[in-house]
């Protein structure tokens, strides 16, 4: 997987790589196309300006046809085709929050972000006044939240397993899920069924960066530094319920 972003900062309306792969996949094939978006979290397109983003549709089109290639190829590839057996499980996994700041920690850190000029605020600093701002809310409404429920939904088509994560999870995790499942192929999808931010590994937190900052933008909250091995091991937990 990786973050549909190749287009870069355009306003067109598009699909992105995605789309275009799509295109060229459905049209050799004569079917209906099933798109994941992988592991997102840490991924980008490897465009050949050496960016993740680019100029437009153009390097859309560049992603997205080689994308459609690996898939035609991969597909072509293909021995055997049968009706295999569809089976759906429902369940809830718990993910817990750090403990937040001390409400005089939160009344400081408002203030001084009001201080400096909030309504002029963009990008992360505006998320870091939003942050503040709604934890000070739970505090004044006395509902100090420790975590939430995610109510997961894993597909298993025959021998393959999909796994949808409400977020964008770091690509070692996907990883680590793939390793443990008891199925010859698990499919993991990003931002499917929710979107509450980057999933990121415990290392990443302490080499800090975009996806660990911005978590801040997505509620007053964030997430246990061990979400990576919770998510991991709640999930091959449902795989293996499934057998």
């Amino acid at each position: 997987g990786a973050h549909a972003t190749s287009a870069g900062l355009n306003y067109e309306v598009t699909r992105d790589w995605p789309g275009f792969m799509i295109d060229n996949f459905e049209e050799m094939s004569g079917g209906i196309t099933l798109f994941l978006c992988g592991a997102v979290g840490d991924v980008g397109p490897r465009l050949s300006n050496g960016k993740t983003t680019g100029n437009g549709i153009s390097a859309a089109r560049e992603i997205g046809v080689r994308a459609g290639y690996d898939a035609i190829k991969a597909a072509k590839e293909i021995k055997e085709f049968r009706s295999l057996d569809l089976q759906v499980l429902k369940d809830k996994i718990y993910l817990p929050y750090r403990p937040p700041a001390p409400l005089e920690v939160a009344e400081d850190k408002f203030k001084k972000l009001e201080a400096a000029g909030a309504n002029n605020m963009r990008g992360l600093e505006k998320a870091e006044y939003m942050f503040w701002k709604h934890l000070l809310e739970d505090y004044n409404n006395n509902d100090i939240k420790k975590g939430k429920y995610f109510n997961q939904t894993i597909i298993r088509i025959g021998p393959v397993a999909i796994v949808p994560f409400p977020g964008e999870p770091f690509a070692e995790i996907v990883l680590r899920v793939r390793e443990l499942s008891p199925f010859q192929y698990t499919l993991c999808s990003s931002t499917t069924n929710g979107e509450l931010g980057y999933f990121v590994t415990r290392d990443s937190l302490h080499r800090g960066g975009y996806e660990v900052e911005v978590a801040k933008a997505f509620m007053p909250y964030i997430f246990a530094e061990n979400i990576d091995d919770i998510l991991v091991t709640e999930n091959v937990r449902l795989l293996r319920s499934i057998l």
